[in-house]
């Protein structure tokens, strides 16, 4: 019964996060998404919410790529978490901590393409893919820009 309860709550936060994220409710978007980031980043990457914002993309790389602490999945979600919490403060107006966030999770994940093969290789170009297409909504400079047009195309095979 416990479980049943727990799972139906964490079904109904994710149907009210798709309904923040698709625009159907507008009010307090920015807090409530990035609230949800931080309720998940832990789960997702091993590391406090506060601590994976503030930490260099080297740092993050280092942390999870590292022979001995291996750990693609957490990597990938680092990296996708940077891009999400980007978009958070895109909406709450914070353009260059949003456009940091991104540029960080952008490394992240270009390098985790660029190291794998196989099905993690894959998805993270179809990721990579996506963010390419999320680019022009956060108004990077020119310079900028193109640097993340770079990193956001997909390896060659």
């Amino acid at each position: 019964m416990i479980r049943q309860d727990y799972l139906l709550r964490e079904i109904e936060r994710i149907v009210e996060f798709a309904l923040r994220a698709m625009g159907l409710k507008r009010e307090q978007t920015a807090e409530d998404f990035a609230r949800f980031l931080e309720e998940h980043c832990n789960d997702l990457t091993g590391l406090d919410y506060q601590t994976l914002l503030a930490s260099p993309s080297s740092r993050i790389v280092s942390l999870f790529y590292h022979p001995g602490t291996l750990d693609i999945g957490r990597l990938i979600a680092s990296g996708t978490l940077l891009c999400e919490a980007a978009d958070a403060e895109r909406l709450s107006g914070n353009e260059p901590r949003s456009h940091d966030l991104f540029t960080r999770g952008a490394e992240i994940l270009a390098f985790t393409a660029a190291h794998e093969s196989g099905e993690a290789r894959d998805i993270l170009s179809t990721h990579l893919e996506r963010l390419h297409g999320r680019l022009p909504q956060f108004q990077f400079p020119p310079e900028t820009a193109h640097r993340l047009e770079i990193l956001c195309t997909p390896p060659s095979p």
